[in-house]
């Protein structure tokens, strides 16, 4: 079986990564950065699922775990002879 990888990754208001420090507000910390400001968090999978959440991470992260439960394989019966 294949090997699935979710992450939840930060995200500018375009949809770009957002790998900046930023304040409790999203608001960047250097203002020279470029950085627009994180708008929220995006959870994906390699299977090619995502979901996008504005704000919290928290949110994202109960997304990519309820997804990953679709993943898991219900262990066959056993038989007997």
């Amino acid at each position: 079986m294949a090997r699935r990888t979710l992450v939840t990754l930060p995200v500018h208001s375009d949809g770009s990564t957002c790998g900046h420090e930023v304040n409790s507000r999203g608001k960047p910390k250097d203002e020279t950065s470029g950085c627009t400001g994180r708008t929220g968090y995006k959870a994906t999978c390699s299977c090619g699922w995502s979901s996008s959440i504005q704000y919290l991470r928290l949110l994202a992260d109960e997304d990519r775990a309820e997804h990953a439960r679709t993943h898991t394989t219900v262990p066959a019966a056993v038989q007997t002879g």
